[in-house]
């Protein structure tokens, strides 16, 4: 008999603000990044990423626009970025920056 795993999910809830971040880890070795916003409950499905998203490594600005996250793809490289939500795309990419997880202060 097979186990089925299923998705391990994680949220990243915005002090100040009613967005969140939900990161869907599962099928294996696959990342979606999913926007909610608490307000309205509604779902913005942002991007699947063929790789490793570490959630204990992530979090999100306090006004909920940004978030910032430690990441490795499938071909064994690791970054850290900061993207707009819910999307992860890059506004900042530092390759090779290893950080534990801290409060992400959004400067404007």
């Amino acid at each position: 008999m097979t186990d089925k795993i299923s998705a391990r999910v994680h949220v990243l809830l915005a002090q100040n603000s009613p967005q969140a971040i939900v990161i869907r880890r599962g099928p294996s070795k696959q990342v979606a990044v999913i926007g909610w916003d608490r307000s309205d409950d509604s779902f913005t499905v942002g991007q699947w990423l063929k790789g490793r998203i570490y959630p204990r490594r992530c979090d999100i600005s306090s006004d909920g626009s940004h978030w910032i996250y430690f990441a490795m793809d499938k071909h064994s490289q690791t970054y850290t970025v900061v993207a707009k939500v819910p999307s992860q795309s890059n506004r900042f990419l530092f390759k090779k920056l290893c950080v534990e997880r801290r409060r992400f202060v959004c400067i404007r």
